[in-house]
């Protein structure tokens, strides 16, 4: 082929060559760098909302154990006293009877006692792990995401249970022969006089109530125990939002 046929050929051929100018560094640069929609301000942002929220939980969590443990304590003591009370006096024997109503149940106070002491002992045990660590402490209250929601739901529900039976096993029927009932019943205010030395039944009354109404306290802490298991759930979502936004701007910073 001739010179002069070589440059007709390329002449019409429809590929064409871009000049090395058509593309500068710094505009490929730009084009294999796509700029990210975040900046280090808006990390920021979401880093101190991620503060912001520790700090709330980290309080709300010790305001909530310590609470709960005084009040689980409190209603601990109460039915701990009313079994005693009612376990030393049961033999005693006054003009052919003892203190007590005929076929006496002690259930719902067993029932009482026994969720409050459990609840002492777990929340003690929480406390006790707050003041050598924070990271101790949540590991012994929450130990998986799903395993701790199941717990925190099964605790509220035993409470609302035990609080509701504790009142539903007062004057059954209209039958005064628990703890509770027995003790604030017009049966007892009679012989109050004669068993004098025995036992206050007013006091025991007051002391039945008080445990009752500190036991809707608890319910309500359990709940907000859910609550802020909750708050947690979102910090952990807000936390890989942040881990992403950090990423996503990170090419940026090279």
């Amino acid at each position: 082929m001739s010179n002069a046929s070589y440059y007709n050929s390329a002449a019409t051929s429809p590929v064409k060559v871009p000049a090395a100018e058509a593309y500068p560094l710094g505009d490929k640069y730009e084009y294999d760098h796509v700029p990210s929609q975040f900046t280090d301000e808006h990390l920021e942002s979401l880093r101190h909302y991620d503060a912001k929220l520790k700090r709330r939980i980290r309080v709300l969590r010790i305001i909530s154990r310590v609470c709960t443990a005084i009040f689980s304590l409190a209603v601990t003591v109460m039915m701990a006293m009313s079994l005693h009370k009612f376990s030393s006096t049961k033999n005693t024997f006054i003009n052919g009877r003892n203190a007590w109503a005929r076929n006496t149940k002690i259930w719902p106070t067993v029932m009482l006692f026994c969720v409050a002491a459990v609840t002492l002992i777990l929340n003690l045990a929480i406390v006790i792990a707050y003041l050598r660590s924070f990271k101790a402490a949540n590991r012994a209250s929450t130990i998986t995401s799903i395993f701790g929601a199941f717990v925190l739901g099964i605790h509220v529900l035993v409470w609302i249970a035990a609080v509701t039976l504790y009142r539903w096993g007062k004057d059954t029927n209209g039958i005064s022969n628990d703890l509770w009932g027995w003790s604030c019943s017009q049966g007892a205010e009679k012989i109050q006089n004669q068993f004098r030395d025995v036992v206050n039944f007013s006091r025991l009354c007051n002391s039945s109530a008080s445990a009752w109404y500190t036991s809707i306290i608890e319910a309500c802490l359990e709940i907000l125990s859910v609550i802020i298991y909750f708050m947690a759930f979102r910090r952990l979502t807000h936390k890989k939002k942040i881990d992403v936004v950090r990423r996503s701007i990170a090419p940026q910073n090279l």
